[in-house]
């Protein structure tokens, strides 16, 4: 059986290491094939090591990529005879950019902060520079009237000039005083800073963060509420005024509520319309979790005798084997869209299954077109899988524990959703007590005193199909395990930017590099001193992503079509691939650029394509996107870290913010490559 096909983990680490790279963003580059003279990223060496030896040893890019840094004193020690004196300079040196100076040693690492996070003291610290350093806490700020009638004396209008003139960018202006903080809202939180508009009295009142002109949440949802709309849809027509008959929307009311409410009362879209869900929240220990109510979701009786003929298995899982079974099974399944889960054979029990034959009969039934429901319980939680097929044999990639145990039967299946988490009474008394045991006299689940042997079938009293859905593409899984902050970042994205359909017809890596890059940019946004490299970082992933799966849709069609193509290659850091290649792995965006303008590729396209329109998004707006969104996100790797302003100008871009979305783009050209 095909087992996960990567090196040992101290042997792949023993190969990276062996590559001479110095960060993380350089690992990125290296799998994306961006760096030349270096050999190709090998098949049996993940791309993610964090994720393929989470549990086996990997610790941080730092330990991944090299195998000893200076000592912390050793390093400070030779830094000092640079007599650098900011973080830029140090910067330049690393990238050799200073003259007279001798190259950075390997054994330097180019991010001090990160390598040496426990003795890591700061800037000053590190450069043994007297340099005052603009968000360093201080006892010499200025009093905080004090500093604000200075900054209102600027005239400024806004928090981007506000930055630029921080970063003494703004012409005609003498560099900021040292005792004015850059940040003021950390250095005058508790002693009277309000907002930015106040800092500067600019009189721009109208952001999300000043609401002194917005109704309070309650009086704006109770106005909306009489408005009777039935989707987040309908308010963003009646926002631009596209609906007829409603008043229009008063001047005091946001069109983004969220982000001028998401700290006084945003409870979610529903809430904000007025109408309700088939969902109930249950209160939990750790946080709050949002589990669908399995006695009161189908109500109508039409649709429960459908559900009548909806098979289904229950059997346990053994934390003993393993203490994360589901996140495991979980993060294959996230990556290849399918796992197999393993029914392993219990050392205490002797012969066969007595039910076997009945259930050989239910499995040689099961396809993708007639799924089974499996639930999976350690009677703490309860999660159920929607098994595509049953089979004693698979190769496709499974948790590694398998390995040392004997599986009787392997449930493949390609998606998954949690019923209960950690609430043993309720699993209990609303799903336990809704199962009939078939094999044991059909009686009611008995959690004591049975003689059960699993995997066993059951049926439900009130019979539920935990995978009806409208969208054909959403799928739980990619929900389970968020948290309460990423649930309500997904939700707004798909209200105010993607729309249901098309966010779940993202990839769930797309899906989860938006949510991280919003929530990363909404939380420091304020900051004018916080580097957005990491968030222009995730947001290109993104793009990559949808990117390489319209390419390889668009590849796959002209492959069919025009079958001299299969003999075309191209050269990638020194290796020659067929244009099949792209079917199966990655490649970088100059590429995907140098692919589009090739004759015999062109011709093809034109040929065989017949929408116009598709047609001119290929060779004219895709190669403008992917430069757009290169030239920022190389900038910020391998220049200045990334600005505010960067950030914002990739965001709308992404997110589609006063215009089309690159995302929602190729999700919509996808459909017409037919």
């Amino acid at each position: 059986m095909k087992r996960n096909a990567y090196l040992p983990f101290k042997e792949a680490r023993k190969f990276a290491r062996s590559l001479n790279l110095e960060s993380q963003e350089q690992w990125e580059e290296y799998i994306n094939g961006d760096l030349v003279d270096v050999e190709p990223l090998p098949d049996n060496i993940p791309g993610n090591p964090k994720v393929a030896y989470r549990r086996t040893g990997f610790k941080n890019y730092t330990d991944w990529l090299r195998a000893k840094y200076m000592e912390f004193a050793n390093a400070k020690e030779f830094v000092k005879q640079l007599h650098l004196k900011t973080d830029k300079e140090w910067n330049s040196y690393c990238k050799g950019e200073i003259e007279n100076l001798a190259p950075k040693p390997k054994d330097l690492p180019a991010n001090p902060k990160g390598t040496y996070r426990k003795e890591w003291a700061g800037w000053n610290d590190w450069l043994n520079s007297t340099q005052m350093r603009e968000y360093s806490f201080s006892m010499d700020w200025r009093p905080f009237k004090e500093a604000r009638e200075f900054t209102r004396a600027l005239g400024l209008n806004g928090q981007i000039e506000w930055r630029k003139y921080c970063k003494n960018d703004l012409p005609g202006y003498d560099p900021k005083p040292r005792d004015i903080p850059a940040a003021p809202d950390t250095v005058y939180k508790d002693d009277g800073y309000t907002d930015v508009d106040d800092w500067l009295n600019s009189g721009r009142k109208r952001s999300a963060k000043n609401k002194k002109t917005w109704l309070p949440y309650d009086e704006a949802k109770a106005f909306v509420h009489k408005l009777k709309l039935t989707s987040y849809e309908q308010w963003v027509d009646y926002a631009a005024g596209k609906l007829e008959g409603l008043e229009p929307k008063p001047s005091n009311i946001p069109i983004s509520p969220y982000f001028v409410y998401e700290n006084d009362g945003w409870n979610g879209s529903q809430d904000w319309l007025g109408y309700t869900s088939q969902t109930r929240t249950v209160s939990k220990k750790d946080k709050e979790v949002v589990v669908p109510n399995p006695i009161e979701t189908i109500e109508d009786a039409e649709e429960q005798e459908s559900n009548k003929d909806i098979k289904n298995i229950l059997t346990l899982y053994n934390p003993y084997y393993n203490a994360n079974v589901i996140e495991q099974h979980l993060e294959i399944l996230k990556q290849n869209g399918e796992v197999a889960f393993g029914k392993v054979r219990s050392k205490l029990r002797d012969g066969d299954n007595p039910n076997q034959k009945t259930l050989d009969k239910i499995y040689a039934k099961v396809d993708e077109n007639n799924p089974m429901q499996l639930f999976l319980t350690d009677y703490s939680s309860i999660y159920v899988a929607n098994v595509i097929e049953v089979v004693s044999n698979t190769n496709i990639e499974v948790p590694t524990y398998y390995e040392e145990l004997e599986v009787e039967q392997w449930y493949i299946f390609d998606d998954l959703r949690v019923v209960i988490y950690k609430d043993f009474e309720l699993l209990r008394d609303s799903i336990l007590a809704n199962f009939n045991a078939v094999d044991f006299n059909n009686s009611t689940y008995a959690l004591y005193g049975n003689d059960y042997i699993y995997p066993m079938q059951v049926t439900m009293k009130k019979p539920i199909n935990y995978f009806k859905k409208e969208d054909k593409n959403f799928k739980y899984y990619i929900n389970i395990f968020k948290s309460d902050e990423e649930l309500n970042m997904q939700k707004t994205l798909i209200d105010f930017s993607f729309g249901t359909k098309r966010f779940y017809n993202f990839t769930p890596n797309t899906q989860d590099n938006i949510i991280a890059a919003e929530l990363e940019f909404m939380q420091n946004r304020d900051n004018p001193l916080y580097d957005f490299s990491s968030v222009v970082l995730k947001y290109s992933k993104a793009v990559e992503f949808e990117l390489y799966k319209f390419m390889k849709k668009l590849i796959g069609f002209i492959l069919e079509k025009d079958e001299n193509l299969a003999y075309f290659t191209y050269k990638l850091n020194g290796r020659e691939y067929n244009l099949s290649n792209i079917l199966h792995e990655k490649v970088n965006y100059g590429t995907y650029i140098y692919l589009l303008r090739t004759h015999q590729i062109a011709n093809a396209i034109k040929e065989h394509l017949y929408h116009r329109a598709l047609v001119t998004y290929i060779f004219n707006t895709i190669p403008y996107n992917i430069k757009t969104v290169q030239g920022i996100r190389n900038e910020s790797v391998h220049g200045e870290p990334a600005s505010y302003d960067d950030c914002h100008e990739l965001r709308k871009e992404i997110i589609g913010i006063g215009k089309g979305s690159i995302l929602s783009q190729l999700d919509k050209f996808l459909k017409n490559i037919k």
